[in-house]
């Protein structure tokens, strides 16, 4: 003990002592908070090693013969005499067949491109062609921006 514990008042010793409970408090919420995100971080690495492990390994991609069975139709009885007027519902026939990938679908398969279908003209060229369809405009430049203009803009 030091002497300025014996220089405290009750009312000061419980203060400081509230105090160290406050700052015991805040140490240990920021220990779990800096564990925390510690693990976070690892758990991110273990995911992210998974998931490139995952691409390089993959699922296989090479052909494979088609190991299904041929489906064959069940076999339902009858009805039996007592219940002519039930129907028995055939039951379900299931096939289980192996589809081989196929790395050049996306080529068979793709659209191909069109030509654009519109044409870059300039100034004199769009001025002439909407005179020619009747309807004759102008350009205006003004503030470094180019309005087109026709008698239809105005009243």
């Amino acid at each position: 003990m030091s002497d300025a514990e014996h220089d405290l008042s009750p009312a000061g010793r419980d203060r400081r002592d509230a105090i160290l409970q406050l700052a015991v408090g805040a140490a240990r919420r920021k220990r779990r908070r800096r564990a925390a995100v510690r693990g976070a971080g690892a758990a991110c690495a273990l995911v992210l090693i998974a998931a490139i492990a995952l691409q390089l390994i993959g699922p296989s991609t090479g052909t494979h013969e088609q190991i299904a069975a041929p489906s064959v139709p069940a076999q339902v009885p009858g009805p039996e005499p007592g219940f002519a007027h039930a129907k028995p519902q055939p039951q379900p026939v299931f096939a289980v067949a192996h589809i081989p990938t196929d790395r050049a679908i996306t080529t068979r398969l793709a659209v191909a491109a069109e030509p654009p279908r519109w044409q870059s003209i300039d100034d004199d060229e769009l001025l002439a062609a909407l005179a020619q369809s009747g309807r004759p405009s102008g350009l205006i430049e003004m503030a470094g921006k180019t309005h087109l203009v026709s008698q239809a803009s105005f009243p």
